[in-house]
């Protein structure tokens, strides 16, 4: 019961659904380990998962998800893991939650939380970045912003992959968190596994009473995961 309504995911279907590799999310949730000079050394989680300790720890939760999404923005921006990493720390403790970039603040008020956390670690990569941007959504694609519905405590809650005209959503509190046809509640994999086995659109529409519309969203949201 300790996981209805936070979403279960593994490695594979967070890669299907972000399009970031399992080798970078595993690196980023698990931590790594790594040779210099003759020695091991142990390379921490950028983050804490939600279901680290407990006994699914092959999982990952849809806050931990939406965590990687940010994460992959900080990336493609060119900051190091460890500078990501320490991002992460201050802005848990600034923001007083352990998935602080899955909270609305941080988009709503990113300059200002990112200022305060460059400061505290006078850290030369998050300092350039706050110099060079003036809006956080230099940093996070518009588009995932726009993407994102959240509760009354501000944390995300629902994510709309296509957007937010399209029906596909990922919802926690929905089918475990794995992507449905909003009005219908039904999964996209049960879709895209009817359309594999030689079903037309037309034919699926009128044996399991499933709109062309939504049946085309499912496929292209499958498309464009798996391109």
């Amino acid at each position: 019961m300790k996981y209805i309504g936070k979403g279960t995911y593994t490695i594979p279907e967070v890669q299907y659904l972000t399009g970031i590799s399992s080798k970078k999310i595993t690196r980023w949730t698990n931590g790594y380990t790594y040779k210099k000079n003759n020695s091991i050394y142990q390379s921490n989680p950028i983050y804490k998962s939600e279901y680290l300790d407990t006994e699914n720890k092959a999982y990952l939760s849809f806050l931990d998800l939406i965590e990687i999404l940010f994460i992959d923005s900080f990336e493609k921006h060119g900051l190091s893991l460890q500078s990501i990493r320490k991002a992460a720390d201050s802005a848990s403790r600034l923001i007083n939650t352990s998935h602080p970039f899955a909270k609305k603040i941080f988009y709503t008020d990113g300059k200002t939380i990112l200022a305060e956390i460059a400061k505290e670690n006078n850290d030369p990569e998050l300092i350039d970045l706050l110099r060079k941007q003036y809006q956080m959504d230099s940093i996070i694609a518009p588009s995932l912003i726009a993407s994102l519905d959240f509760n009354q405590l501000d944390l995300a809650e629902k994510w709309w992959p296509l957007g937010k005209n399209n029906r596909v959503v990922v919802d926690p509190s929905r089918n475990f968190g794995k992507p449905i046809i909003d009005n219908l509640n039904i999964r996209v994999a049960t879709i895209v596994d009817l359309y594999n086995r030689n079903k037309s659109i037309n034919e699926i529409s009128n044996w399991y009473d499933i709109d062309e519309i939504s049946i085309n969203a499912a496929l292209e949201f499958n498309r464009r995961a798996i391109a």
